[in-house]
């Protein structure tokens, strides 16, 4: 199974709301977790099975306005 959700909505740090940087937090990190726990039962099941849970290069390669799937992308 391979998960490449989230969603990128970028912008300056002081012009941002809280309300886009949740959104971005959650979408980001709670995507990767639900998908893994729809996806590990028939895994389990199965006796085998692969994940690839794919997060951002913002993480290594910063990107004027985004500040946030940056930072999030560098704790997974």
């Amino acid at each position: 199974m391979v998960n490449n959700a989230g969603i990128v909505k970028g912008g300056l740090l002081n012009e941002v709301p809280d309300a886009q940087d949740e959104l971005t937090v959650a979408v980001n990190t709670l995507a990767h977790v639900w998908t893994t726990k729809a996806f590990l039962p028939g895994m389990e099941q199965r006796g085998r099975g692969h994940f690839c849970n794919v997060a951002s290069f913002a993480g290594f390669y910063g990107a004027a306005g985004m500040v946030t799937c940056a930072a999030l992308s560098r704790q997974i």
